[in-house]
């Protein structure tokens, strides 16, 4: 399943019990301070494209990729999340 930014950040808000927030930041100003924190244009442009498509809903269907690596199916976002809950209440 894919999920947006404002459904992940809904879904660690609910995790960690503290209200977390998803604000678009446009394109040239992500940009620029992906690059004055010192990450080569190259990184900081993949980061865009990625941005963008999860943005405007054009991510890649799903594959059996995970799991045909790992050897088992891949968990969820809200496992993820849930495993996670102490680790994201430290930066929330």
């Amino acid at each position: 399943m894919f999920l947006d930014f404002h459904q992940t950040t809904q879904k660690i808000s609910s995790v960690i019990g503290k209200k977390v927030s998803y604000t678009d930041i446009p394109a040239q100003v992500m940009r620029e301070g992906l690059l004055a924190s010192g990450l080569p244009v190259a990184s900081a442009e993949s980061m865009l494209v990625y941005f963008s498509a999860v943005k405007n809903g054009k991510m890649f269907a799903p594959t059996s990729a995970v799991e045909d690596i790992l050897g088992r199916p891949p968990r969820s976002f809200d496992e993820w999340a849930r495993d996670n809950a102490a680790a994201l209440k430290g930066v929330a």
